[in-house]
């Protein structure tokens, strides 16, 4: 993606223009000719839609991953084990807001 990565180097007001145009366009496409796959539909659009495409691709590749969430709970099944479970709500979820 990175060689998609970069937009036209225009002044403010024509990259609006610019946008307004690619934006206008993109709408009065019929839902038909949009890919499913969005993040491949993007890709193969990025000569025909340059800036929104660049946005579209930055949004898309975002993984969604619960990987905090996972930490957190490795950590507190570290911190509160049954050999540690005489601790207070309180004084745990303090050490753990210490830990992360």
């Amino acid at each position: 993606f990175q060689q998609h990565r970069t937009i036209p180097n225009n002044k403010p007001s024509s990259l609006t223009t610019l946008l307004s145009s690619e934006l206008n366009q993109y709408l009065a496409l019929p839902e038909n000719k949009k890919e499913t796959n969005s993040l491949l539909w993007w890709q193969l659009q990025v000569n025909k839609y340059p800036v929104l495409s660049k946005i579209a691709l930055d949004y898309l590749s975002i993984q969604a991953i619960s990987v905090v969430s996972e930490w957190v709970f490795s950590i507190a099944s570290n911190t509160i084990t049954k050999t540690r479970n005489w601790l207070s709500p309180e004084t745990a979820k303090v050490t753990l807001c210490m830990k992360s």
